[in-house]
């Protein structure tokens, strides 16, 4: 797309960015305001500018810091972006299954969360190897996210959605075995639940349940990220969740705003304004106002 004639600006406004992750659901960005335009150099100038604005920042920062203040928005801000990070990747990923790890303190040290990150990686790694071999075929890894969370008495287990596990490696619970009451409960319930059979022997007890609705279970991660999860995992340098190598991320795409958006907008100031898009057919809708820039968003 051109914007005037002859040199294009280093600086583009007025233009939207389209985020899709999967199932229907969209961001759509519209900014107002100028943004410096990727790959372009600011002159000299401009970058005193910058490097005086960050140094005036940190001096602002460390004496916040001193005071005692600005920790409870620096935790804020970590908790938004950690769960956007995690809706994200939860919602641009197929996932068949929610699950429930636990750890068995006869077979582990179940209050050593790196030592059962490490170890689940470490499973995950010989599964795939095992998989590979009886499937005989190259993609046939485990797709995961992860989210780790602390029991009341300090122990470490977590939630999970993963893709990949086939019928063989699972087995249905037998009623007349020794049960935890949240596994017996579902039972009760009716509830079609199963166990993975090479997790058992490693690691305890785990819960796999059929995904039904993928946006719901999305969301439903991301409630587990809190600030007391957040904090208690930060306690030993780790991250909430983790997640397998090589999942998608959110497709992006820019254009120029020609029509008004009908659609009921999220968040507006002076600057820009977004609009959340969870609309069956939303994509088609969202065509009809905006312009592309190179590539189509179809």
């Amino acid at each position: 797309m051109v914007y005037g004639t002859g040199m294009v600006s280093a600086k583009r406004s007025d233009f939207v960015k389209l985020h899709v992750y999967g199932h229907g659901i969209m961001k759509l960005v519209h900014f107002k305001r100028a943004i410096r335009r990727a790959g372009y150099e600011l002159s000299e100038k401009n970058k005193e500018k910058i490097r005086n604005a960050i140094a005036e920042g940190k001096k602002k920062a460390k004496a916040a810091r001193d005071a005692g203040e600005g920790k409870f928005e620096k935790t804020k801000d970590n908790l938004a972006r950690t769960k956007a990070d995690l809706l994200t990747t939860a919602l641009c990923n197929r996932f068949d299954y929610f699950c429930t790890f636990t750890q068995d303190k006869l077979l582990r040290d179940r209050y050593d969360v790196k030592a059962f990150k490490r170890g689940f990686r470490d499973f995950i790694v010989r599964e795939n190897q095992k998989r590979k071999r009886k499937l005989k075929v190259e993609s046939a890894n485990l797709s995961y996210v992860l989210i780790f969370e602390k029991h009341d008495d300090g122990a470490w287990h977590a939630h999970g959605i993963i893709c990949g596990l086939q019928d063989y490696e699972m087995r249905d619970f037998e009623p007349s075995q020794t049960l935890p009451d949240y596994i017996r409960g579902k039972l009760e319930q009716g509830k079609d639940v199963k166990a993975w059979k090479a997790y058992e022997k490693q690691f305890g007890y785990c819960l796999i349940e059929p995904i039904v609705s993928p946006v719901k279970t999305a969301r439903y991660m991301v409630k587990y990220v809190t600030k007391d999860a957040l904090r208690n995992v930060k306690e030993y340098g780790e991250r909430i969740f983790v997640a397998s190598v090589g999942l998608a991320k959110a497709k992006k795409y820019t254009g120029t705003l020609i029509h008004d958006m009908s659609l009921p907008v999220s968040f507006k100031n002076e600057y820009c304004a977004v609009w959340d898009i969870e609309t069956v057919g939303a994509l088609e809708t969202v065509n009809n106002y905006i312009v592309w820039d190179n590539a189509s968003s179809n």
